[in-house]
């Protein structure tokens, strides 16, 4: 009775591995295995290691430091040390980042809503347009930096050219803007390149949004005489606000942490954030303390600056989350 009793339970473990190899569940975790694999190598280990990195002093670069040496918080006392040259440039890089995240994702998704409805109102010809707006996503940002540079330049851009045009024509004094060598607009300049360049990405995620509303609605709305404003006030853009909080959420996190746009359009190996650290933000701020040109390479201190980025984006997506729960009731 007890032999017939373990070989029913051996058959019964090998036909559930058997059944477990030859199964679905297998396939799936055959699948995901090296999904994991990847994202433990390119995310989790570099995320938790720069963790820890940000309570070392290292410089692997030079020999003097090539190990980390654990000293505690002394770079996040280093970042928050009062009136140092430090504090300084980790206030303005925050400050530039959150006016040119607030600039980018509050003049960009308008300008994309508006574009989305126009182009989701066409009979034919939506494909075409989506895939035109959409071309400058996918394009290199180091090329379209160097193009806009080149639109910017005071001397020979095409802007000021259009400029002279105008005041030749129209008799005008109009004063040609510096653009990228103006403190006051340029970061704002740099901001308008990547609103032309993320606007397509922005228009076919409301897009997909605006195919979600049943036209129904639309169609009970206007039987009852609501105008096109009234229809978009009180039907569109309330059941498009789980679209809008996912671009909000996204795309600020992502401005918060521009690097390409401000490398190219101000290079920060020439002057820090230039023209007088205008275009400083958090990202370049960090590169620079990592990669110095002349100077001492900190990476243990520019690991902590990107764990007091993490937190910051962090806390604004959870905020916006949060306020994002409300729901709508029709």
């Amino acid at each position: 009775m007890g032999q017939g009793m373990v070989r029913l339970s051996r058959s019964s473990l090998n036909r559930s591995i058997t059944d477990f190899f030859t199964g679905k569940t297998f396939l799936i975790l055959y699948a995901i295995i090296p999904i994991l694999a990847f994202a433990i190598m390119m995310w989790f280990y570099p995320t938790f290691y720069g963790f820890y990195a940000s309570f070392t002093r290292w410089n692997p670069v030079s020999g003097t430091n090539p190990n980390p040496n654990y000293i505690g918080l002394k770079n996040y006392e280093m970042a928050f040390e009062p009136d140092t040259a430090r504090r300084e440039d980790l206030v303005k890089a925050i400050q530039n980042s959150f006016v040119y995240a607030i600039f980018t994702v509050g003049v960009g998704t308008p300008v994309a809503l508006v574009f989305a409805l126009l182009i989701n109102s066409l009979r034919k010809g939506r494909s075409f347009f989506r895939l035109v707006y959409f071309l400058p996503v996918v394009t290199s940002t180091i090329a379209i930096g160097i193009i806009w540079k080149f639109l910017y330049q005071p001397q020979f851009g095409l802007f000021n050219a259009i400029l002279r045009m105008i005041n030749d024509n129209l008799h005008l004094n109009i004063t040609l803007p510096g653009y990228l060598l103006d403190p006051k607009i340029a970061l704002f300049c740099i901001g308008v390149m990547t609103i032309w360049q993320e606007l397509g990405y922005f228009i076919v995620i409301l897009m997909a949004g605006l195919s979600g509303i049943p036209s129904e609605y639309y169609e009970a709305a206007s039987i009852d005489g609501a105008d096109f404003w009234s229809r978009f006030r009180y039907i569109t853009l309330p059941l498009l606000q789980p679209t809008l909080l996912f671009i909000a959420v996204t795309s600020i996190a992502g401005a918060l942490q521009v690097f390409d746009a401000i490398y190219i359009l101000a290079p920060v190996s020439t002057d820090l954030g230039g023209p007088a650290r205008s275009t400083l933000t958090i990202v370049p701020l960090i590169y620079n303390r990592a990669f110095p040109y002349g100077g001492r390479y900190e990476f243990g201190y520019s690991s902590a600056l990107a764990v007091i980025i993490f937190i910051i984006i962090l806390a604004i997506s959870l905020f916006q989350l949060r306020i994002g729960r409300r729901r709508w009731e029709y």
